[in-house]
């Protein structure tokens, strides 16, 4: 279009942070869902009209196979390949345990509901809609392999960087067609104010209720609160358009913001696991292993994402053609491997790169969890603190109703305490679906 990227980036957020400041939860939620579904039917629209184009899905799915695009059972358990079926399953299981299970954003979402099973409800079609997006946007990657593999528009220079792959797809297959790109665009931005709207909202009501309210003893009136959360998502808000200018210029934009959030989300599991598994793990433990679990976890992304920057880590792409370009067509070079060695069919490294920098970047938050669980439960054997009563509405139904009892005290146990440790271990012996 010619627009300046920049200037609309800015437009953007500074849209999404006034009506986020202004609403709060409840604007979120319904431009999240509105955005939603302008998403859903812009990639739907463009995905019929390249299966018309490409002349059905049997051809889509042909080339694709030809091509080696479809991998569903790529067994090799091997942790340094990028993507296998285990990769994928494993490290995408502990990713969405934190996102789902722990993420600020989610559980503010889920108790705002009125009832527990209107909150199960939200969950199922959580997941549900999010399994027909995953579907619908690989779909999108089949259609842009079967209608450029004979031209790749990357080599043949016609876009720059992989980025731009879509939208170039979308403004090809729709050109014909006045308005298509515009609702397609404006999914993209939809889908882009959502997240940030969401993600506005979660750091200014946790930044306030945990560290101003709880941490600084501070008390307000409910006036000032607003005022005060309103502040922090303005200033988060600018924080997100400062960072845009940073994360433009680094490669693999899904690597990169998966091994970000990786970080905490290892840290951030492997805590509430130690909580509800673990009677016996104590707050030293658990702050001990959150913070070995962020410390392991941000030597291993930095130093991956750094050599990934010097060009002393690289891997493996797709093999693509250029045979059907026009003949006038000045090419690009393919990815230049010199001076690595090849640690296995995904990955090319440095000499000096060591091997853990190399591991599948799916399995970041897998290896955050494992490290903060184990010395969460090492700490707390070798520096037992004072036994105190362990409310049993916190553990898992398995814990409470089999392991559970042996750490009770005598008196919670003969029900001889409050009302609450009555109904504490009532709760145990019952069948609960909580």
């Amino acid at each position: 279009t010619g627009l300046d990227v920049h200037l609309i980036t800015v437009i953007i957020c500074v849209i999404c942070i006034f009506y986020t400041t202004i609403g709060g939860l409840k604007a979120v939620v319904w431009t999240d869902a509105i955005q939603s579904l302008f998403t859903a039917v812009s990639i739907i629209i463009v995905i019929i009209l390249g299966v018309i184009q490409i002349g059905g899905i049997g051809n889509t799915i042909r080339a694709n196979q030809e091509g080696g695009r479809i991998e569903f059972f790529k067994m090799n358990p091997d942790p340094f390949l990028r993507h296998t079926f285990w990769t994928v399953t494993i490290g995408t299981t502990f990713q969405w345990l934190t996102s789902l299970g722990i993420h600020p954003g989610a559980v503010q979402r889920f108790v705002a509901l009125p009832t527990y099973g209107k909150a199960r409800k939200a969950a199922f079609f959580f997941v549900f809609g999010m399994g027909v997006v995953k579907i619908l946007t690989g779909a999108i990657g089949m259609l842009i392999y079967a209608k450029y593999k004979d031209c790749d528009p990357i080599l043949a220079n016609y876009i720059d960087n992989d980025r731009k792959l879509v939208p170039y797809y979308v403004m090809d297959v729709a050109a014909k067609f006045p308005g298509i790109t515009g609702l397609f665009v404006s999914g993209i931005v939809s889908a882009a104010l959502s997240t940030m709207s969401a993600q506005i909202n979660t750091v200014s009501g946790t930044i306030y209720e945990d560290f101003i309210v709880k941490m600084m003893g501070i008390k307000v009136s409910e006036l000032t609160a607003s005022v005060i959360m309103k502040s922090i998502a303005v200033i988060s808000g600018i924080v997100c358009v400062v960072l845009v200018f940073v994360v433009e210029k680094l490669n693999g934009i899904l690597q990169m913001s998966i091994s970000l959030s990786s970080v905490t989300n290892g840290a951030l599991l492997a805590v509430f696991t130690l909580g509800i598994c673990f009677p016996w793990a104590n707050s030293r433990g658990a702050m001990c292993g959150l913070l070995t679990s962020l410390a392991v976890m941000t030597w291993i992304v930095s130093g991956a994402q750094y050599a990934i920057y010097n060009k002393e880590l690289k891997f493996v792409e797709k093999e693509v053609s250029i045979s059907g370009c026009p003949a006038n067509t000045t090419f690009r070079n393919h990815t230049d491997y010199s001076g690595l060695i090849r640690l296995n069919e995904d990955v090319y490294a440095g000499p000096d790169v060591p091997t853990i920098y190399t591991i599948s970047y799916m399995h970041y938050s897998t290896i955050g969890t494992l490290v903060g669980i184990a010395v969460g439960l090492a700490v707390s054997l070798l520096f037992p603190e004072e036994e105190q009563d362990v409310d049993p509405k916190l553990l898992t139904p398995f814990i409470r109703n089999f392991a559970y009892p042996k750490y009770m005290t005598e008196t919670v146990k003969n029900g001889r305490t409050n009302n609450n440790k009555t109904e504490a271990y009532e709760l145990v012996s019952q069948d609960t679906k909580l």
